[in-house]
């Protein structure tokens, strides 16, 4: 994510996540026995009790992403 990076730029890391669909992969990395996230602390006891991942998490929307990208400035380079 360091200077010189696509990663470096925050357009490009929101349209990364908007990309994914973190429900679909939680789904399948706990084998649909997890849930999501609420906190970075997930392993109890937790220092921080509230919801920090809601509001804070854009939504799955691949079409959106694009546009941002686009939007940044960023080019399909070899039809990717």
């Amino acid at each position: 994510m360091g200077k010189g990076h696509p990663t470096a730029d925050f357009a490009v890391r929101h349209a990364l996540v908007s990309a994914v669909n973190l429900k679909q992969i939680g789904s399948v990395a706990t084998g649909g026995l997890g849930k999501p996230a609420t906190n970075l602390g997930e392993v109890a006891p937790t220092p921080c009790t509230g919801d920090t991942v809601t509001g804070n998490v854009p939504p799955h929307d691949p079409a959106k992403a694009a546009a941002s990208l686009t939007e940044a400035g960023w080019t399909k380079a070899g039809g990717v």
